[in-house]
Order: C-alpha cells, then structure tokens, then sequence
C-alpha cells in the first residue's frame, strides 16, 4: 500500500485529499506539519506552507528522502517550482482529475495498479531516438500546461520552432495526437524521464 503525507495550509484540502487517498487504497501517515515515525512513499506538500527560501531545507526535512508532489494553483506556479531545482518529483494542480492525481501519486511512489497504464509507456524504447536536450525541455513544458507560444516565450525560441520539435517528439515516440504527446510529457516528468 502507498503511504503518503500531506503538508497543507488548508485543512479541508488536506482532510479532503486524505479521504479521496483512503477511498482509493492509499494510506495517509501523516497530515500537517506533524512529523510521523513512519517514511512516506511520497510527499505532497504545498510549497507556499514554507517561506521560499527555507523551501529547499523542508522539503528534505519533510520527506525524508520519499519523492515530493507539489501541490500548486497553475501550471506557471508549477514551472516556477521546477525551475527552483530543489529536487522535487513534479507538481499537481490542484484542479487535476482525481485520476491524474492518482496517477501521479502512484507513478511518483513507483506503484500502479495493473489495471492502469504503466507510466513509463511514453518513454523512447531501445529502437527509438531518445529525445534531445531541447526536446526534453519542450515536452516539460508541455507537461505543466504551456502552450506552444508560452514554450516560445520560455525558451527564447520562435513558435515555429516548437512546432517543429512538437513534430519531432511525437515521431520518435510514435505519438498520434496532442491528447497521447500530452499524456506522455505528464507521465514523463512525473516518472522522472
């Protein structure tokens, strides 16, 4: 069973995300900021519980070495986090399906139920290319909402040239449509690819 501990500043958030975890056989160890003898197998926190600068120390304080979930309003928020390199698994929205949030608890803490897709589907078998640098950066974007423009802007690259390595990642990972590139770079940088 996956053992996770929430940090929140919103107590019905966090009573909320507990009783959906326990519904879906998820075992919550701890919620608050009340440490628990028991090692979670992953954390999500909501980073603004801490000031930022003290961010990187919680968090290691916190999860004890389990991998951390961000809990976060929007996907720029989310980028921002990331872009912090504090060594966190991804981010959340809190808007997110309760499958996708299902999801990336279970793919963070490296257990998934059979009758879910495997998370590491979408990355490149032996036979494909793997993704590039830059590609890799794109498809990060893509996985915390950005449109391509807001890529472009990002990167300091031309809209163009997304597209063109859009057009790429989707032919070495033989991906039909936005809804598959879109799966893959969520499940991708949640599974740490």
């Amino acid at each position: 069973m996956v053992k996770v501990a929430i940090v929140d500043t919103m107590p019905l958030y966090s009573e909320g995300i507990a009783a959906l975890l326990a519904r879906n056989g998820i075992e919550v160890v701890l919620t608050g900021d009340d440490l628990s003898p028991l090692v979670p197998d992953v954390c999500l926190i909501d980073p603004t519980a801490v000031d930022t600068d003290l961010l990187p120390g919680f968090v290691v304080t916190v999860s004890r070495g389990a991998p951390v979930l961000f809990l976060v309003s929007d996907a720029e928020q989310s980028a921002q986090y990331e872009a912090m390199g504090i060594g966190i698994a991804g981010c959340v929205e809190r808007r997110a399906s309760t499958e996708a949030f299902l999801t990336a608890i279970r793919s963070v803490a490296g257990r998934w139920s059979p009758s879910e897709p495997d998370p590491r589907w979408c990355l490149p078998s032996a036979g494909q290319a793997a993704l590039s640098p830059r590609e890799r950066q794109v498809i990060q974007q893509i996985a915390c909402g950005l449109t391509h423009g807001q890529i472009a802007s990002r990167l300091a690259i031309s809209q163009h040239t997304v597209d063109t390595y859009v057009k790429r990642i989707r032919s070495k990972m033989n991906l039909g449509n936005k809804a598959e590139l879109t799966r893959a770079a969520v499940l991708g940088l949640m599974s740490g690819a």
